[in-house]
């Protein structure tokens, strides 16, 4: 800046000195004079500027080139020495690692002490588990579904004692359905002989022993039977057994249908432990008349 100042202060010094020198020639036309006038004011103001440095770099900035930064001059011997030579410049750091390949800076291998020691504590890595096998599924065989029906049976009696009979082979049995039949009475009757002929012999002697309304059966069940006779009331008949009983002749009570009652049984099994044709003849050789057939479940 002081250097600027120096050169601007030299040069209003020489246009000074011309324009004294022709103002005193007097020789100078007036078109000259008009033409330097304008360049007073000019003069004056860099000579203000002088005074305000400031204003000074602004007019510097807008009508003088540019001028190279120097150092800034001390005040002592070496302002009117000429500047000494500078010494050779040597390339910036930059340009040097700029002309060599570039390397990429490997990350520090350990944090700094300070940041190990104020970091939080990492838990231990967790032992892998043992990998999980997975079985191969097979399919289930699961055994079908049987079913049965069983019957008919004639009585309560019948029909209790074959469901105690199929539990002891772990079969369950359930009544299915029950029909009533159409009631006649309570028939009192003597057992069947072993043979037509002896049944007809007995059938004479109670008939010989002043006992009616007697007469062998010879179409129904039980064929080579002597019915005693069929009663509506339980205790008439009750009555009735008794007397034949006190005579020596063991007669027996049951109830009587026109048309028979019926029970059949539901039985539900599997295809692995089902009863097969030989265990159903096993089981039902007591009850007569009572057959098996398969069914839906």
């Amino acid at each position: 800046m002081l250097n600027r100042l120096k050169f601007i202060s030299i040069g209003l010094l020489g246009l000074n000195l011309l324009l004294s020198g022709m103002f005193m020639l007097g020789d100078a036309p007036r078109a000259a004079q008009s033409d330097v006038q304008p360049n007073v004011g000019r003069i004056e103001l860099l000579e203000e500027a002088m005074r305000d440095p400031d204003s000074l770099e602004f007019v510097s900035k807008k009508e003088a080139p540019p001028a190279p930064a120097a150092p800034a001059p001390t005040a002592n011997a070496h302002d009117s020495a000429p500047p000494a030579a500078h010494p050779p410049a040597v390339a910036p750091a930059a340009n040097v690692h700029a002309a060599a390949p570039p390397v990429h800076a490997a990350p520090p291998a350990h944090a700094p002490a300070t940041e190990a020691k104020h970091a939080p504590a990492k838990p231990a890595p967790a032992k892998p588990s043992a990998p999980v096998v997975a079985q191969e599924q097979f399919p289930v065989d699961v055994p079908e579904s049987v079913c049965f029906r069983v019957g008919p049976l004639r009585s309560q009696q019948d029909t209790d004692g074959l469901i105690k009979d199929l539990a002891e082979v772990k079969l369950n049995a359930v009544i299915a359905s029950k029909d009533k039949g159409e009631f006649l009475g309570y028939w009192i009757y003597l057992p069947p002989e072993r043979s037509m002929a002896l049944a007809r012999l007995k059938l004479e002697e109670l008939k010989t022993k002043g006992f009616t309304d007697v007469f062998l059966v010879l179409t129904d069940e039980p064929q080579r039977a002597i019915s005693l006779g069929v009663y509506r009331n339980k205790l008439a008949a009750q009555k009735r057994q008794e007397e034949f009983r006190s005579r020596g002749y063991e007669a027996e009570l049951t109830m009587r249908y026109k048309r028979p009652p019926e029970i059949w049984l539901k039985i539900e099994s599997d295809s692995q432990t089902a009863p097969d044709k030989d265990d159903w003849k096993l089981l039902l050789k007591n009850y007569k008349d009572v057959k098996y057939e398969k069914s839906g479940c």
